[in-house]
């Protein structure tokens, strides 16, 4: 069986061997950003922490690559003398830093493909080190000052696409939502229908075994981003997955020797490969909706907005071509 890497649909490679920098260009202005299939990363920033890690390539590449939307974990901590906001994976510092391998290269990017717009989930991923003068919120605002234009400061709604380009789009994730300034949309993945986001993050993964598990939960919500109200909702799939039992590229990837939803195997096959050929198939089947069992098929044409591990260069392109159907 041909692996997941071989076919395009995983890599773990530091280049993803994908050029789309200007994707969203002939796209119409009048789209909602939650009427797109777009391709993310989950926890964009975590290429450290050995097999905790879940991105090889770094975030120039990715954008570079056609990925849109960024999942950002910060923790609020002193550094050069400044409250700056640090980018962690669970307890594992990146050693980078918001203000200067986030916000400075997606600016880059956005200025040189102006045409392109960006969303990005801000994490609040540990409390605020106890040395740290000002609250995450404060410090975030002072970037926003910092870099004028850059984040959308609209009102609190599904932009479209023509009234963010050139910008990012924030899903404002923190435990003090209420008790902070809003720079963003309020998102959570602990609330999984916070209007306007419906989201899907079963991240439990005990062992590669569960991954048929896992597999279930992202069809269950392509056909719901498939039958639901695009206009209304924001739907947002999280195809990463994991445990101690279950690397975040074995879930991704999977191991030789497994087939698709075979569950009776410790290395079954990963949820990338699985993705790619359910897009190319182009309709939701019979393990999504027990209709189709009567010969009824739900049609395949949004992935919504897709946060993936170890995404490969077959899986993105397959999401940003939806966008042309």
């Amino acid at each position: 069986m041909m692996s997941a890497e071989a076919n395009g649909a995983y890599s773990r490679r530091p280049e993803i061997g994908l050029d789309r920098p200007d994707w969203m260009a002939s796209l119409p202005d009048h789209l909602l950003l939650s009427e797109l299939s777009l391709p993310g990363t989950h926890d964009t920033m975590a290429h450290l922490g050995g097999d905790d890690a879940s991105q090889s390539a770094d975030l120039f590449t990715q954008l570079h690559s056609g990925i849109r939307a960024l999942d950002i974990r910060c923790r609020n901590e002193p550094h050069e003398g400044l409250d700056q906001l640090g980018i962690w994976r669970r307890l594992t510092f990146q050693g980078t830093w918001f203000l200067r391998d986030v916000a400075a290269v997606c600016r880059e990017f956005l200025t040189s493909h102006p045409r392109e717009t960006l969303t990005m989930r801000i994490k609040k991923e540990r409390e605020d080190h106890e040395d740290s003068r000002r609250s995450f919120g404060e410090v975030f605002l002072s970037y926003r000052e910092a870099f004028p234009g850059l984040f959308w400061d609209g009102p609190s709604r599904i932009p479209t696409l023509g009234e963010t380009r050139g910008r990012i789009v924030v899903w404002q994730d923190l435990d003090s939502c209420a008790e902070t300034p809003r720079f963003g949309l309020g998102y959570s993945n602990r609330t999984p229908r916070l209007p306007p986001f419906a989201i899907q993050d079963e991240f439990w993964v005990p062992t590669p075994a569960a991954i048929g598990d896992k597999w279930k939960a992202v069809q269950r919500h392509l056909l719901a981003t498939n039958r639901g109200n695009r206009r209304a909702w924001w739907f947002v799939n999280y195809l990463s997955g994991a445990s101690d039992g279950c690397a975040p590229h074995i879930c991704a990837g999977g191991s030789s020797g497994g087939e698709a939803g075979d569950e009776r195997t410790a290395n079954p096959e990963g949820i990338t490969r699985r993705m790619l050929a359910l897009l190319r198939s182009g309709r939701l089947g019979e393990l999504t909706d027990p209709a189709a069992e009567r010969g009824y098929h739900v049609p395949l044409v949004c992935a919504g907005t897709c946060m993936m591990d170890f995404p490969g260069p077959a899986l993105l392109d397959t999401i940003i071509d939806l966008n042309q159907r």
